[in-house]
């Protein structure tokens, strides 16, 4: 008799182990599954209203969008003499197009919530590499640039010269933010550069490709800088 009651055991303690087996592979699909939504609601990125930065007015909004490899915010003042401008923080790993993408999404949410929208501060090139490029060809390219010294032709100061070489209709290094904002029948300039990086081309991470367009390693030329945008709405 006990021998028969072990043999009976057995196929109970299978089914047991079995129901283990599948419940486990129940809970490893659901996690699964959990994740991957996730993962399709991140690559989505929704524009989110998050705290300000340190340092910002308190009544500044920020709108921020976060991806697995982006975080992008728009930090804008609502009062005082900021009101309107919106300053751009980035830590981005995508290419241009991609950043732009993520871009649009915040300023048609910026364009709905703050109507005194005026100015984006971009700030600096570096999440941009491809701006970088773009800029330090069209200054080499320059009849106004002094390619040896790394500074314009006198008597115009470098920010001076810069400001007006990328606000000329005929740049092209800023054409995917003008083209964002014109799309949104806003206007577009450049109206601000300031502590402009100038350097040899021979040392800049992206020689190889300033190379390919004819630019020496000693050829000296601007890479990077502090950048303003206006816009005003169009009737």
């Amino acid at each position: 008799m006990a021998a028969k009651n072990l043999f009976l055991r057995k196929p109970l303690a299978c089914v047991h182990v079995v129901m283990v087996l599948v419940a486990l592979i129940v809970v490893d699909v659901l996690v699964w599954s959990d994740g991957a939504l996730a993962q399709q609601g991140q690559a989505g990125g929704e524009v989110q209203v998050v705290p300000s930065p340190l340092g910002s007015g308190p009544e500044d909004t920020t709108y921020e969008i976060r991806l697995a490899k982006c975080r992008v915010r728009w930090t804008v003042a609502r009062s005082g003499v900021n009101e309107g401008v919106a300053q751009h923080r980035t830590d981005c790993l995508l290419p241009l197009d991609a950043q732009m993408a993520v871009q649009a999404k915040i300023l048609d949410v910026v364009l709905v919530k703050e109507p005194t929208f005026r100015t984006l501060f971009l700030g600096r090139l570096t999440p941009f590499p491809e701006l970088s490029v773009r800029l330090a060809l069209e200054a080499q390219r320059s009849s106004g640039w002094d390619t040896a010294r790394g500074q314009p032709k006198p008597p115009k100061t470098t920010d001076r010269y810069l400001l007006e070489m990328l606000s000329a209709g005929e740049s092209t290094v800023f054409s995917e933010w003008r083209r964002l904002f014109e799309e949104r029948r806003l206007s577009f300039a450049v109206s601000g550069v300031e502590e402009v990086s100038i350097g040899a081309a021979g040392v800049l991470p992206f020689f190889q490709q300033l190379s390919a367009q004819g630019v020496s390693s000693g050829d000296r030329v601007p890479f990077d800088g502090l950048i303003w945008f206006s816009a005003s709405r169009r009737k």
